[in-house]
């Protein structure tokens, strides 16, 4: 018997995983729909703290200071909690939920994003990290917006699965996409 493949959207049912993923990008492009969010509950604050650190530490590692370093960047965080991330982005007018690969992302652009994304982080100088030595003005920065071009960043999250002889382990695996530039400002 053949796996049947159900829309958690509008039930109706598909024979295969191409059918399903091409009836929700024709008919549910724009999801924001998570059908058991409810049973995700609520992210401690502990929790939220935690990865919060997480993410700006592993990225600010990212921000180098090598001009030969900049361009198209993306990091990850494995064992990154599903219930954590809807809590993050849920609210925002870019969240989509993919439910036949059970994958989320959340789009932001412009100066508007990036003032978004640190009231989200609870840090307004998330994107950008200075050099240490004082008679240098390099800053190494997430392009979110130069002059009137907007610059887009995508948060995705989506479920992995490891598996063993005799076990699978499934881990929520966050991903950031951005784009890093650095500028080298001598002081006089």
């Amino acid at each position: 018997m053949s796996e049947i493949f159900q829309c958690q959207i509008c039930s109706k049912a598909f024979r295969s995983k191409s059918s399903i993923s091409k009836h929700e990008r024709q008919l549910h492009p724009n999801n924001r729909i998570v059908p058991y969010g409810f049973l995700l509950g609520i992210a401690s604050q502990e929790d939220f703290e935690k990865y919060r650190s997480a993410f700006i530490f592993k990225l600010k590692k990212t921000l180098s200071f090598d001009i030969k370093k900049t361009g198209q960047k993306t990091i990850f965080i494995e064992t990154f909690p599903e219930r954590l991330f809807v809590n993050f982005f849920c609210e925002e007018q870019t969240f989509r939920y993919k439910s036949y690969s059970k994958m989320y992302f959340c789009t932001f652009s412009g100066w508007d994003g990036c003032k978004k994304i640190g009231e989200i982080l609870d840090k307004t100088d998330w994107y950008n990290r200075r050099h240490p030595d004082p008679n240098l003005l390099t800053t190494s920065y997430v392009l979110m917006q130069e002059q009137e071009i907007k610059y887009e960043v995508v948060f995705g999250w989506k479920l992995k699965n490891y598996i063993d002889t005799d076990e699978t382990l499934h881990v929520g695996n966050l991903s950031f996409k951005y784009q890093v530039v650095t500028k080298d400002v001598k002081r006089d």
